[in-house]
C-alpha cells in the first residue's frame, strides 16, 4: 500500500510515516497556490484517504462518479476519499496545512472484528464539513510526527483512532456495533501475558494486530482493556518499558547511547534522547553521570 504520488502545485511535503504493519500512512504538508489548478487523483483498491485540513484554507471541487461539491476547506474540516474511484479535482490554497492519513481496509476489519463486511460499510464523505473527531486525532498525530519513526506503533494507534471515528461518525454502521461494551472487571491475566511479552522483545518493532492476538482479544476490545488496565495506550506503555530498559543497561553495561538508541529501535539519538527526558526529567547522558557520581560516591 502506498499514498499516491502528489503532483500539487503549491505543495510542500513535511514528511510521511508508515506505520509498523504498513496499513497506516500518515502524511504531513503544506499546500499554498493562489490561481486555480486541476489535478487527477486515484488511490490504491481497498483504501480510504481521509485529509484533514489543520490552517489556513483551500477552495476545492470534486468530482467523481455522480457527485460533484465544492467548498472552502478551513482549520477542523476533512474531506475523503475512496480506493479505486477517479477524482477530479480543481482547488486554491492559501497556507493550507494538512494531514493526510491513508488507511487500508485491513484497519476496519481490525476496528469491527467480526461485524465487518465487505460492500456492508459505506462511508460519508464529510464535503468539508466540520469534524471534530478526526481533527482531534490528525493535530495530536501531527504533534506526535517526531515520535512516529521512533514507534511505528504509534502510526498504527492514529490509523485504528480514524477507522473507528470514521466508523462512529461517517459512515452508515451502527454505533453500538463500532464502540461494543466490554465487560467491567478488569482482565489482568491477559493484560499480563501481553506485558510479558512487550518486555520479552523490547529490542523488536510491534504491531496492535500483534499485541491483540497475544491477548486473545479483539483489537477495539484490547485498546480498552489495556487502557483501563495500564493507564495508558500500548505505545505509551512501550516507550516507557523501553526507557526503563535503557536505566538498566545504562546503569549496568558499557555501551554508548547510540548503539542504545539503535538496540532499542529509535529512529536517532535525538529522539531517544527526547523520549528518555520527558519520561525522567533528565537526559540519557545526565542519568549516566547521575549514575557515575552516586557509584564514585559509594567507592568512597
Amino acid at each position: 500500500m502506498g499514498l499516491p504520488e502528489l503532483q500539487w502545485p503549491g505543495l510542500r511535503a513535511a514528511g510521511d510515516v508508515v506505520s509498523s504493519t504498513g496499513d497506516v500512512i500518515i502524511s504531513h504538508g503544506f499546500l499554498d497556490h493562489e490561481a486555480m489548478s486541476e489535478v487527477q487523483a486515484c488511490l490504491p483498491e481497498r483504501t480510504l484517504l481521509v485529509c484533514v485540513h489543520l490552517s489556513g484554507r483551500i477552495w476545492v471541487e470534486n468530482q467523481y462518479e455522480s457527485t460533484l461539491y465544492n467548498g472552502w476547506g478551513t482549520p477542523g474540516t476533512a474531506n475523503m476519499g475512496l480506493g479505486g474511484i477517479d477524482y477530479a479535482i480543481r482547488y486554491r490554497a492559501e497556507n493550507c496545512q494538512f494531514a493526510r492519513i491513508l488507511l487500508s481496509e485491513r484497519m476496519f476489519e481490525l476496528a469491527l472484528g467480526d461485524d465487518f463486511r465487505r460492500g456492508a460499510v459505506e462511508f460519508i464523505d464529510p464535503q468539508n464539513a466540520a469534524a471534530p473527531g478526526l481533527a482531534s486525532i490528525a493535530r495530536r498525530a501531527v504533534l506526535l510526527k517526531d515520535e512516529l519513526p521512533t514507534n511505528r506503533l504509534l502510526a498504527d494507534s492514529v490509523g485504528f483512532a480514524v477507522a473507528a471515528e470514521l466508523l462512529h461518525s461517517w459512515s452508515n454502521v451502527d454505533r453500538r456495533q463500532a464502540q461494543r461494551r466490554i465487560p467491567h472487571h478488569p482482565q489482568r491475566e491477559k493484560m499480563r501475558q501481553v506485558a510479558d511479552y512487550i518486555e520479552a522483545n523490547l529490542f523488536g518493532p510491534f504491531a496492535l494486530s500483534e499485541l491483540s492476538a497475544v491477548s486473545g482479544l479483539s483489537l477495539p476490545h484490547f485498546m480498552r482493556v489495556f487502557k483501563a488496565e495500564f493507564g495508558m495506550p500500548p505505545y505509551r506503555w512501550i516507550i516507557e518499558r523501553k526507557i526503563a530498559r535503557a536505566k538498566s543497561l545504562i546503569r549496568d553495561k558499557p555501551i554508548s547511547l547510540t548503539d542504545l538508541a539503535h538496540l532499542l529501535e529509535f529512529s536517532s539519538l535525538q529522539h531517544f534522547s527526547a523520549a528518555f527526558k520527558k519520561s525522567c526529567g533528565m537526559s540519557p547522558s545526565e542519568y549516566r553521570a547521575q549514575v557515575r557520581r552516586t557509584h564514585d560516591d559509594r567507592i568512597m
